[in-house]
């Protein structure tokens, strides 16, 4: 899980929303979001993560740390280490960068980058997932 906290004291990140913004949750409905494209009801652990009370939870990545490092309208750039796999495990902690462009309370787009990769796709909300 992940737990969206404000970023501080870091002077190269510049800011463009108020501190009190900052540390609020993303605004999204709580639940699974799965890939545009892919069916709701089974959709596999790849194509999808839950996302609760400002906490991120991924099937192969657990005790996840967010930090928003900008904010401006819909758009949300933050950093996420990991540092268990999704059974709990310890693991090597793990970080990425991705940039939350929020559609609607229940559409988003991500963009991450993981190890160079840049990756962008559009979740949905979904009722019934498996």
């Amino acid at each position: 899980m992940s737990r969206i906290v404000k970023a501080s004291g870091i002077a190269s990140v510049v800011m463009f929303a108020s501190a009190a913004a900052i540390a609020a949750p993303l605004p999204l409905k709580p639940g699974t979001y799965v890939r545009e494209g892919v069916a709701c009801h089974g959709a596999p652990f790849a194509a999808q993560f839950d996302y609760k009370n400002e906490e991120f939870a991924y099937p192969h990545a657990t005790h996840c740390v967010t930090k928003i490092t900008e904010h401006h309208g819909n758009m949300y750039k933050t950093t996420q280490t990991c540092s268990a796999l999704g059974d709990g495990t310890p693991a090597t902690p793990s970080s990425s960068a991705q940039e939350y462009e929020i559609i609607s309370p229940s559409r988003l787009s991500v963009k991450q980058t993981i190890d160079g990769h840049e990756d962008k796709s559009t979740f949905r909300l979904c009722k019934a997932v498996n």
